[in-house]
């Protein structure tokens, strides 16, 4: 994962709270979380994370994967709705706000005919389990993170 990626970078470990529903990472100017929630549920420790350190909303930056960007391809978006996300939707719910940052990481072969085979899997895993928890993709964003962290 991503923020794994990170916080190994940084030498921190990750630390569990079962009353903010996450493992996190805090460190003088942020805080990495790893919701403990299901995916559709996220929202519920990311809001009590954020209350808890006092994190601005506007502050927060989502990662996550996505099928419709090719592998490797990041994007940045703010203020944007959850464009059918559920652990997106439930954060919008949450924090009452689209007011923050999402990064998004590319997961999708470049080949149509790829791209095709693995969004009919993803598909057929949701519909046989649409409460399992879900798991970012492994790859070398934790560079872009830290400059994010730079940036903000």
């Amino acid at each position: 994962m991503v923020v794994d990626k990170l916080v190994g970078e940084l030498g921190s470990s990750w630390s569990k709270s079962p009353d903010l529903m996450t493992y996190f990472v805090k460190q003088s100017d942020f805080v990495c979380l790893k919701p403990t929630t299901f995916m559709n549920q996220s929202g519920q420790a990311v809001s009590a994370a954020s209350n808890f350190f006092k994190i601005d909303k506007s502050d927060i930056l989502t990662v996550y994967d996505d099928l419709d960007l090719g592998i490797g391809t990041l994007k940045i978006s703010y203020n944007r709705s959850a464009g059918g996300h559920k652990g997106l939707e439930s954060i919008i719910k949450s924090i009452k706000t689209e007011a923050f940052a999402r990064l998004r990481i590319g997961i999708s072969p470049t080949s149509q005919r790829a791209r095709r085979r693995r969004r009919d899997r993803a598909r057929d895993r949701a519909q046989r389990s649409d409460h399992r928890p879900r798991r970012p993709a492994e790859c070398s964003g934790g560079g872009s993170l830290r400059g994010y962290r730079a940036e903000c």
